[in-house]
């Protein structure tokens, strides 16, 4: 992976389960804020941070588009070293999302994508569009997986 864990601002902004910040905290990550639209899946991510201690770990309870949209980026705003953009299928919004999240990376930063289609060809020229470049993709069972980082 081109950015390290170690010393890492991370954001999950579909969190469900947590699992992936979570497991970007265990790694040594220095900050990680968890997003999730649902007040009883904050209540378990909450219980979750509180049980490993994991006081870098901040949970917020908010739709991730609304909090995009909501977010200043001054030049007092932290950037985000890894974003993990994995929305609910369904929602077709990863496009959207790969939009809205791309300015909030810091320089040369990363997004990992999930998705029920291929990362790989047609949806590149759109990570292009966004200044961003796909590092590495794959498939995991139904799952298809990448890695884009920030061209600039």
């Amino acid at each position: 992976m081109a950015t390290p864990l170690e010393e890492a601002h991370v954001l999950d902004p579909f969190a469900g389960s947590g699992a992936l910040g979570f497991e970007a905290a265990s790694r040594g990550a220095v900050s990680v804020l968890l997003l999730d639209h649902d007040p009883q899946v904050v209540a378990a991510l909450t219980q979750t941070r509180n049980r490993l201690d994991a006081p870098q770990v901040e949970i917020l309870c908010a739709d991730a588009a609304t909090w995009f949209g909501q977010r200043a980026m001054g030049k007092d705003a932290k950037a985000f070293d890894l974003i993990f953009l994995d929305p609910p299928f369904s929602d077709h919004r990863l496009p959207s999302m790969v939009a809205i999240t791309a300015p909030h990376l810091s320089s040369g930063g990363c997004l990992y994508l999930e998705s029920d289609n291929p990362i790989e060809g047609g949806f590149e020229a759109h990570l292009q569009a966004n200044e961003l470049s796909l590092v590495r993709a794959g498939r995991a069972g139904q799952v298809y997986f990448g890695l884009a980082q920030l061209t600039r």
